[in-house]
């Protein structure tokens, strides 16, 4: 596969707590990690097609660690990508087309399955959300002072980070899936946007 160039938003929710150890290779807050993770191409292409809009969501779980493998995935394309561009998309979010995903999707040992499925999408800091119609719901919300309620910002950069370089961090106001024996939800919990810049293979 020739050199790629690409430019993505991410959203992320798990059911680890706010600030998510994985991030930093600690062991997930409960011991184990489920957790969604999507993205929406901004711009770039490969193989000399345009990928731009092109959207897709994983819901993952590990028994343990994310690093410890074993873990199992459900993919969702966005039904609304082109027949040239729907090979491509699967092959960047399984991680055979390389990248940050070759690594990440790597410790999916147990399996990963590809559906196609509408994936309605919204980025916008704290009211960001997505859905993929009749599996998953996502809405975030900001991080509020339990005494106050007064709203947090967060954000980290992450010099080392494997597939973003930085995240703003938020909270799941509610996190559903429901994809074929993956089954989870959570409120509460850490949830992330982002925008990366990924290279290729």
């Amino acid at each position: 596969m020739d050199n790629w160039k690409l430019t993505l938003e991410h959203l992320i929710a798990c059911n680890c707590d706010w600030g998510c150890p994985c991030i930093y290779e600690a062991r997930p807050t409960a011991g184990y990690c489920e957790g969604l993770v999507a993205w929406r191409v901004l711009g770039g292409s490969i193989e000399g097609i345009d990928l731009s809009g092109g959207k897709w969501a994983t819901a993952v779980k590990w028994p343990g660690a994310i690093h410890e493998m074993n873990g199992r995935a459900v993919v969702f394309v966005d039904d609304s990508a082109t027949a040239d561009q729907k090979p491509l998309i699967e092959a960047l979010a399984t991680g055979q087309a390389g990248g940050p995903l070759k690594t990440f999707m790597g410790t999916c040992t147990g399996g990963i399955d590809v559906r196609s499925g509408k994936v309605t999408w919204h980025f916008d800091g704290k009211r960001s959300s997505l859905t993929v119609e009749g599996s998953i719901a996502l809405k975030m919300e900001a991080v509020l002072n339990p005494v106050t309620r007064v709203e947090h910002f967060v954000s980290v950069d992450l010099a080392t980070g494997l597939m973003n370089q930085r995240e703003d961090f938020f909270s799941s106001r509610d996190l559903t899936v429901n994809a074929d024996g993956i089954k989870f939800n959570y409120s509460g919990r850490h949830a992330a946007t982002s925008v990366a810049r990924w290279t290729g293979p």
